[in-house]
């Protein structure tokens, strides 16, 4: 049956049916009374020539508007949405008395018209500016915190009254200050103070050189004392003084314990076959690690000579002539060297650290033209920066090189006296301690003249002669005696 037959009344059912199966391409139940609520999405067909797919018809708008509320007037389409209308959007310029471009944004001021759709240009993000979080104060580890609001200082009104105009700040400056009843101290006399000695009291009031003399007999005390010139000071038979770090080599006070322990602190080392005279060959030094390992390498080919003397291999040779004494030390031979090859000298292994090397250390040469049987000692620094500090060494023992003077005769280790030797009498001759047997004097002689009235053996001179006959007085006797062929004859 058909259910809008003529006189047939549908039931509440029958239209709930009905409506049902007339869904259309809205998407929900056909709205036919006013004030109805569409479920789910308004889908239309697509807009074509003929007619739009949705259309508003232009009326008035509404009295109070709600949020989602969207109408359309004669001057355009609103839309109601958090509290506020929005519209009309319309046909239109906006018009206003200035407008610029920041960055991609248009900015416009007291504008009017109608309202503007842009191309949808969207805002680069910002982060917000961090600022130091803790630690407030103190050490620590930062932490930072993003910026806001309540860490901006609150803007205060700032009158100002123009730079000339500008008042100075107030200035409070104490004035009248009283003096009166604050301590003085007065500066107590030498007498006032206890516990020195007599002679030490007399010094601090006079200090004269006596009254200090007098005041180092009974005081002692602690410190250095520093005299303005250079003293000579007598010092006890009991005196002492500090007794210095061993190897020290500066002119302090040495101390009888210092001088024991440098004696007793002799390191005697190997003995080496042979010592350098003069500095080696052109060599290149290479330092080794701290002088392990160290060399002295020849810069040119050629046999390795050593005072007079052809070095081995494995020969122990004293290095101590070099222009750079820090390469100076004791080396064994590790290249002898030849026509073909350069000579090598590598740093002994017990005497290749710092610790190696100390003050006084010996060693005995056994072979060489001119250092043979001779021994010497490290006399430049205690343990020394091996390839920094000089290394040097001098002799403190050995059999030397002498020779005879004039008038002196070698034989063996003993010296005397050449009594070979002629003397020349014909130019001047210290004749001192020595003999002449009837010596024939030829020439003009001289002679010291003696004093008047000397009566000795001693030559006269005729200097003498001619003072003693001048002093002669005329008429005296003088006692001659005349020697005749009978005899002497002596007149009376």
């Amino acid at each position: 049956m058909n259910p809008f037959s003529y006189g047939n009344v549908l039931t509440a059912g029958q239209w709930s049916y009905l409506f049902s199966q007339k869904q259309d391409a809205l998407g929900y139940t056909p709205v036919n009374r006013g004030g109805d609520t569409m479920q789910g999405p308004l889908n239309t067909q697509a807009s074509t020539s003929d007619g739009a797919g949705f259309s508003i018809p232009p009326g008035a708008a509404p009295g109070v508007p709600v949020d989602g509320q969207i109408w359309m007037t004669i001057f355009g389409l609103f839309f109601q949405i958090g509290g506020e209308t929005i519209g009309p959007i319309a046909n239109g310029t906006i018009v206003g008395p200035s407008s610029s471009v920041v960055g991609d944004i248009p900015v416009f001021s007291t504008t009017g018209g109608t309202a503007l759709a842009d191309s949808g240009i969207s805002l680069a993000s910002q982060l917000p500016n961090l600022i130091l979080a803790t630690p407030a104060f103190g050490s620590g580890v930062p932490a930072f915190r993003a910026l806001i609001g309540a860490d901006l200082p609150t803007p205060q009104p700032v009158a100002l009254g123009g730079v000339k105009s500008a008042a100075a700040p107030p200035h409070q400056f104490g004035t009248g200050v009283d003096t009166s009843g604050n301590p003085t101290f007065a500066q107590p006399a030498i007498s006032d103070v206890s516990g020195l000695a007599a002679n030490m009291l007399a010094f601090l009031a006079g200090g004269t050189s006596a009254q200090l003399a007098a005041a180092m007999v009974d005081e002692t005390g602690s410190g250095p004392l520093v005299f303005a010139t250079n003293p000579t000071v007598a010092l006890g038979s009991a005196s002492t003084a500090v007794t210095q770090t061993p190897g020290d080599n500066s002119t302090k006070l040495a101390t009888t314990a210092y001088v024991q322990a440098a004696i007793f602190a002799t390191t005697t080392l190997p003995a080496t076959r042979l010592a350098t005279t003069t500095a080696l060959p052109t060599v290149t030094y290479a330092n080794g690690a701290s002088g392990v390992g160290a060399t002295l390498t020849a810069s040119a080919n050629g046999a390795l000579t050593v005072d007079g003397v052809a070095a081995n291999l494995n020969d122990v040779i004293l290095v101590k002539n070099q222009a750079s004494s820090f390469q100076n030390g004791i080396y064994t031979v590790t290249a002898t060297g030849s026509a073909g090859a350069p000579f090598v000298l590598t740093r002994a292994t017990y005497y290749n650290l710092s610790a190696d090397i100390d003050l006084g250390d010996q060693t005995f040469v056994t072979g060489g033209a001119t250092q043979g049987a001779t021994t010497w000692t490290q006399n430049a620094k205690e343990n020394p920066v091996i390839g920094t500090d000089p290394i040097t060494f001098a002799q403190t023992a050995g059999v030397g090189s002498y020779t005879a003077g004039n008038g002196l005769v070698l034989a063996g280790t003993q010296f005397a006296i050449d009594t070979t030797i002629v003397t020349d009498l014909s130019s001047a001759q210290s004749l001192s301690n020595k003999t002449l047997v009837s010596p024939a004097l030829s020439g003009v002689p001289t002679a010291p003249t003696a004093a008047a009235g000397t009566n000795s053996a001693q030559i006269a001179s005729t200097a003498f002669a001619a003072a003693a006959a001048a002093t002669a007085a005329a008429g005296s006797l003088v006692n001659v005696q005349v020697k005749t062929a009978s005899g002497t004859y002596t007149p009376t």
